[in-house]
């Protein structure tokens, strides 16, 4: 069996040879949360686009026993499914003030795990996370999202203070990306086709994240959705970091153990949640009167 590095080596190869007329090259990439995976980009020549493929879950495919053939075989096919993997993005909109002005928002991200990332990075602290700022450069007909993360040297490109643009990414994210609540069994209802409605008598627990979920767990800054949930509700919440695309709404005056939540969130953190997903193992609590406070 190869290892890591002579696997890569070989799909470089393999990927060449399905595809053809490419070149194809590796690199590091950091993900959120410090997160470093490695990606084969797929060059066609006088193409600004140079789509990328991770591999790292397809050495875990290989060592499952598929064929290193097999995979360069799927990863060409859906190339060539996909056109290349290729998305409607125009690159210069980036250098655009103007539709940087409309399109910068936030992101909630785990401050510790991200430390590198924010040297480099303008941002605010918020309890143990960091906002950073993106900006959106597609919404595609799926809701999927493709944004650029904003760096310190973009500043002087467009010529605006981090100031300027945390205030207006507050009033955009709301409006490009505006929140979700739905109930715990009413999310589930939708995921298998149904109807869901805000049931405060019945459900205990409520998805927060926003219309395309993606990075949705920062609506819990949104303007009053927080005092409006707990106040519709009667009762403060306790807020569960579920991934950095949404956040876990528990009734406060249906919990007896705050221990058991606080497990919950390492378990499902360490067994269930993409090591780049993970927002925080922290256990938080709102209400009306003291605000967002956190749980230790």
């Amino acid at each position: 069996m190869m290892s890591f590095e002579d696997f890569v080596e070989k799909l470089q190869y393999e990927l060449e040879k399905a595809i053809g007329n490419v070149s194809v090259h590796s690199q590091s990439i950091r993900k959120n949360n410090g997160v470093e995976l490695i990606g084969l980009s797929i060059i066609t020549e006088g193409d600004p686009v140079s789509p990328t493929v991770y591999v790292n879950d397809y050495y875990n495919a290989y060592t499952s026993g598929v064929p290193i053939e097999k995979i360069a075989s799927d990863i060409a096919e859906a190339y060539r499914i996909n056109d290349g993997y290729r998305v409607d993005v125009d690159a210069n909109k980036f250098s655009d003030a103007s539709y940087v002005k409309s399109n910068v928002i936030y992101s909630l991200i785990n401050r510790e795990k991200n430390q590198e990332l924010l040297k480099s990075t303008p941002h605010r602290d918020y309890l143990d996370l960091s906002l950073i700022l993106k900006v959106i450069m597609r919404i595609g007909e799926d809701g999927s999202i493709a944004s650029a993360t904003i760096r310190n040297q973009h500043l002087d490109i467009w010529d605006m203070s981090e100031d300027e643009l945390f205030e207006l990414a507050e009033a955009n994210t709301e409006r490009l990306l505006p929140a979700k609540v739905m109930t715990m069994s009413g999310f589930m209802a939708e995921i298998q086709g149904g109807d869901f409605a805000l049931n405060a008598s019945c459900d205990p627990m409520f998805i927060l994240t926003n219309s395309n979920r993606c990075n949705g767990a920062s609506v819990i800054l949104y303007r009053d959705l927080l005092k409006d949930l707990s106040s519709k509700l009667g009762t403060a919440l306790y807020l569960i970091p579920a991934s950095i695309h949404e956040f876990i709404a528990v009734r406060a005056d249906m919990v007896d153990d705050e221990t058991a939540l606080h497990s919950m969130i390492s378990q499902v953190n360490s067994e269930e949640v993409d090591d780049t997903e993970i927002l925080s193992d922290t256990l938080y609590k709102y209400s009306v009167h003291n605000s967002f406070v956190k749980v230790l």
